[in-house]
């Protein structure tokens, strides 16, 4: 999966698992994941140690589907044949609402982020920064933040 702005892979898959620890890596990363991750046509960044940990995601929720105790199954191809579940399912631990807004700040539950905080949204969010992060988003947009770490902001 191509990173938005420069076309090289984002490594999603790798900072997720490195959101869960070495702990849950030594007892999840078996030989029955490397499989399906080639399967499922991803390339694994081996030399992932200098990446950023994606401690959460960011969903619309009309429906407002998601919130603490529901099931997360973290996926990769959904939807498709090759599709490929690489980490066990794990409980959505909170989720906080979220708004994009002018292409220049975000609000978590009503407050708004200082310029630190954003940056640190968008890199827990698996972004390298914040262009990257509001251009994916298109700079308004509202949603959940949806977690599986104890991080809230």
């Amino acid at each position: 999966m191509p990173d938005v702005i420069s076309g090289k892979p984002n490594h999603f898959v790798e900072k997720i698992w490195k959101s869960f620890g070495g702990v849950f890596m030594n007892q999840h990363f078996t030989m029955e994941v490397t499989q399906g991750l080639e399967n499922a046509c991803y390339q694994w960044n081996y030399k992932a140690g200098d990446l950023k940990p994606k401690k959460h995601t960011m969903r619309m929720d009309a429906s407002d589907r998601w919130k603490a105790g529901k099931k997360i199954h973290m996926v990769i191809n959904n939807r498709q044949p090759n599709r490929f579940q690489f980490v066990p399912t794990v409980p959505c631990i909170a989720t906080q609402k979220v708004e994009l807004k002018d292409w220049e700040y975000a609000m978590i539950d009503g407050k708004r982020l200082s310029t630190v905080e954003l940056s640190r949204l968008a890199i827990n969010d698996g972004f390298p920064d914040v262009f990257s992060f509001m251009h994916w988003f298109q700079g308004n947009w509202k949603g959940k933040l949806i977690h599986w770490t104890d991080l809230k902001y």
